[in-house]
């Protein structure tokens, strides 16, 4: 990998793996933005540049994960077009009330992206993955 994107967060404009991966050794929790420049440094060439902004193509897991979102009694909050969740972990535990912001988009014709941005953007924060019954086990 070579170069940056400007796109991308203008916090971590790096330009190696070398120095990705010094930052995240510093750093016991990376934030949101290491991990979209990480995700996207190691998918570059399957993102989408749509007006200036990059989307990350969908890694197969969203509808694997899907069930796992149930809207919140809470509803939509209009003003910043983001929605409320419970979460439902495969432990039975119940995560109330998450918000998950959806990146507005005018044109009717890229409304699909709206979607497209949020589900991945959670996978981002919240790195969701599928464990069989032997991997819980382990982990006891």
């Amino acid at each position: 990998m070579t170069g940056h994107h400007d796109s991308l967060t203008p916090l971590y404009r790096l330009t190696g793996l070398h120095q990705m991966s010094v930052i995240g050794d510093l750093e016991e929790r990376w934030d949101v933005y290491f991990r979209q420049y990480h995700l996207h440094s190691c998918m570059h060439a399957e993102c989408i540049w749509v007006d200036g902004m990059w989307y990350f193509p969908e890694p197969g897991r969203r509808a694997a994960t899907l069930h796992m979102f149930t809207p919140s009694r809470q509803g939509p909050i209009d003003d910043f077009k983001a929605s409320y969740y419970d979460f439902h972990l495969p432990n039975g535990t119940v995560i109330e009330q998450m918000v998950w912001r959806y990146i507005g988009l005018d044109d009717p014709n890229k409304e699909w992206l709206q979607d497209y941005v949020a589900y991945n953007l959670n996978m981002v924060t919240v790195d969701m993955v599928v464990l069989t019954p032997e991997d819980s086990e382990e982990s006891t």
